[in-house]
């Protein structure tokens, strides 16, 4: 990760004399909420990105369609400007390709910076954005969408209530976003970022509170891979996933380091009517590819029913030209630490699982707080080749439902892990299992240390396993059995 560090400190990035400044009331703009100024901003954005100069938007609000952004576009906003998208569906749908296009555009552009504490509204609300039919969005616009384009910095400002996802990255190189205030509550879809096969991306500084995922990793077709992603220092909260890589994932993910973020609860109520989270930590691949090398640290959680969720899946998703489907793909090297989990009130637990004769490869957990609500009720047999493996489903955080047998971690197909310094903590009395390994080889527990508040509960399950070792564990509670081993 020290190489992408200097990346970022070294990269080229254009200058613009803070004095040469075009603004966007010369080209006729008006700012009053109400007449649409797309035209003088579009003129402003043309002439600005053609001299290098910065367009500048003073005090007032701007009624806006979709923009195009071109390569050496620079925009200022002042603190007291409101960027508003316009609620006219039409408006988004593009003259040339019939293709929507998202409140403001960048497509091939390079250097392009956007700045100032100003607002960013996708009116996102509007009844024109409304759904119908379940899940279509056609007609639903992200507030930003930049593809292929490079050496982007977008940093102090408010986005607010996008129809669909907040902003979207693909294929981009070199994208910094800094000290960003994220708001989407508005609509389905409301992400906060996504960054999509891109390499090479410094998120940092910046507070989401979203309706779906808040800070998103995806790769959605197989010609790219997101690799070199930095997120740190950042406040999340979302009623779907906080951090999370997926679902889409035929490319993959490599090099992913996430480091001192805060997950919090949200301040709305989901769209689906939930008002929680489903999952704090959440690295999925179900399309093939491959994720290797995740390094997660430093992380607090409230708001989420599961703290962590890693499943390797095999749906079968096909895109573009894609004959057929890849095989399933290959989790590895997976990395956390420092993680302090409050969950909120449910039967849920962390869960770490792939699928018959595909295991997760080399997963380190070390000096992890896990705090469960518990009640939780288990029977003294179980068979965990009941439990179904759902192999082609849509991964969620709780997609084997709230009855597992297990109320601290449940891990099932997976080839060398490491426990190290875990402590569960169980509010409310729950007989179930602690740890339940099965199909899982080569692992080592240490120093494990389990509050259950009950003396009916049972201890470590492993079925189908070899090579666990299990040293210095600490129950508060006795359990009726410490270790039981099943064939």
């Amino acid at each position: 990760m020290k190489q992408i560090l200097v990346f970022f400190i070294l990269f080229f990035s254009f200058n613009i004399s803070a004095n040469q400044r075009v603004n966007v009331r010369d080209f006729g703009a008006v700012g009053d909420g109400i007449t649409k100024d797309t035209k003088a901003f579009q003129e402003a954005i043309t002439q600005g990105a053609k001299d290098k100069r910065i367009v500048y938007i003073p005090e007032g609000e701007y009624y806006i369609g979709p923009l195009k952004l071109f390569s050496n576009t620079s925009i200022e906003l002042s603190d007291f400007a409101v960027i508003k998208g316009s609620a006219d569906t039409i408006d988004y749908k593009c003259a040339v390709t019939g293709k929507k296009l998202a409140l403001l555009n960048a497509d091939g552009a390079n250097h392009i910076r956007i700045s100032g504490h100003g607002i960013v509204e996708g009116n996102g609300g509007a009844p024109q954005f409304k759904t119908f039919n379940g899940d279509k969005r056609d007609h639903r616009p992200n507030l930003l969408a930049f593809n292929e384009s490079s050496d982007i910095e977008i940093r102090d400002l408010t986005m607010r209530n996008s129809a669909a996802w907040m902003q979207h990255y693909y294929m981009c190189k070199g994208v910094r976003l800094f000290n960003l205030t994220v708001y989407n509550h508005v609509n389905m879809n409301n992400d906060g970022i996504d960054i999509d096969n891109c390499n090479e991306v410094l998120v940092s500084g910046c507070i989401v509170d979203s309706d779906d995922d808040a800070f998103c990793l995806k790769s959605t077709d197989n010609e790219g891979i997101c690799q070199n992603i930095i997120l740190t220092n950042c406040i999340l909260a979302s009623n779907c996933n906080a951090i999370k890589l997926g679902t889409e994932s035929l490319g993959g993910f490599k090099q992913i380091a996430i480091s001192n973020v805060s997950v919090k609860k949200t301040t709305a109520r989901s769209f689906w009517g939930r008002d929680h989270g489903l999952g704090g930590i959440v690295l999925d691949l179900v399309d093939g590819g491959e994720m290797d090398g995740v390094t997660i640290s430093s992380i607090t959680m409230t708001g989420v029913v599961s703290p962590l969720f890693i499943r390797l899946g095999n749906r079968g998703r096909k895109v573009k030209n894609m004959k057929e489907s890849l095989p399933a793909g290959v989790i590895r090297n997976i990395r956390i630490s420092d993680v302090t989990a409050i969950v909120e009130p449910s039967t849920h637990c962390a869960v770490i699982t792939g699928i018959p004769g595909h295991c997760i490869e080399n997963i380190q957990l070390s000096n992890i707080q896990f705090y469960y609500e518990g009640g939780g009720k288990l029977s003294e047999k179980i068979e965990t080749r009941k439990i179904p493996e759902l192999e082609e489903n849509y991964p969620e955080a709780t997609m084997f439902g709230s009855a597992l047998p297990v109320f601290g971690l449940f891990v099932r197909h997976v080839n060398g892990m490491q426990i190290n310094g875990v402590s569960i903590w169980v509010n409310k009395p729950d007989n179930r299992y602690s740890l339940l390994f099965d199909d899982a080889h080569y692992v080592q527990v240490n120093n494990l240390m389990v509050n259950s508040k009950t003396n009916e509960y049972f201890g470590i399950y492993t079925s189908r396993s070899q090579n666990c070792s299990f040293e210095n564990l600490m129950f508060i509670k006795n359990p009726k059995q410490e270790i039981i081993n099943v064939k």
